[in-house]
């Protein structure tokens, strides 16, 4: 399997807290199945604890990916970030303050949780303008969108690509998250599960689960497409697999 989306880097955010931590979170993945990772850390020149920018993050990842492969845990480690769509994202996508996935068009994006769908469209179409396809970091696990999934449905129909976390699949975010991410999946309406990894207790890349709900609920294909398939296709710069949405 491939994970997108995690917090492996030890000090940048609120992943792991220590280098330690990480490659034993990296033994962890690899030893369940997980082949590729992209770390993903917090980002945005305007949020606590960010003020060491990009630069920072990717010598940080340079240190783990040495430290993976003196462990020889194998598992192979991309670099991206986790950009979070604050008001000033016009002015980071001008400047390319940013860090897409595996170095492809594909950029991973996440919102305040209680966001207007309207600000997230918005915020979407720009990101397109530049080139670039919007992935966008668990929407099951924002307020507006586990009351109403219709707006999901037409950010796909614009070529945004939905990223659902695992622990939403596994009850970690309550139920409403939960029954959100289902519905996403019965709508056609998700293109990859990430395991959003914090740390190795709470929040781990453990992949397998989740890998083994879908294909016991909806089917094994959908499990590849969306674990692995798909992943490896955004890491390789490609488009992906999408099922035709169902609309609600």
């Amino acid at each position: 399997m491939t994970d997108i989306h995690s917090h492996f880097l030890p000090v940048v955010d609120d992943g792991a807290v220590n280098l330690t931590e990480a490659v034993n979170m990296a033994r962890m993945a690899a030893a369940n199945g997980t082949k590729r990772i992209i770390t993903t850390p917090h980002f945005n020149i305007n949020t606590p604890g960010t003020k060491e920018g990009l630069d920072f993050r990717r010598e940080v990842y340079k240190r783990f990916v040495d430290a993976v492969a003196a462990e020889k845990i194998p598992v192979d480690v991309y670099f991206g970030c986790e950009l979070y769509a604050a008001s000033n994202i016009d002015f980071l996508l001008k400047r390319g303050v940013y860090a897409t996935l595996a170095g492809s068009r594909y950029l991973l994006l996440e919102f305040d949780f209680s966001s207007r769908p309207e600000h997230i469209r918005d915020a979407l179409a720009l990101v397109a303008t530049r080139g670039l396809v919007p992935v966008l970091a668990h929407p099951e696990r924002y307020i507006r969108i586990q009351a109403d999934q219709r707006p999901v449905y037409d950010w796909v129909l614009s070529g945004c690509v939905i990223q659902v976390n695992k622990g939403s699949l596994e009850g970690e975010f309550g139920r409403g998250a939960f029954l959100c991410a289902n519905s996403l999946l019965r709508h056609g309406l998700v293109h990859v599960v990430a395991s959003d990894t914090h740390s190795a207790r709470e929040r781990t890349p453990d992949l397998s689960r989740v890998y083994a709900f879908i294909a016991e609920n909806y089917s094994r294909s959908m499990a590849d497409v969306l674990l692995k398939i798909n992943p490896d296709l955004i890491i390789a710069d490609k488009h992906i697999k999408k099922a035709v949405p169902i609309p609600y």
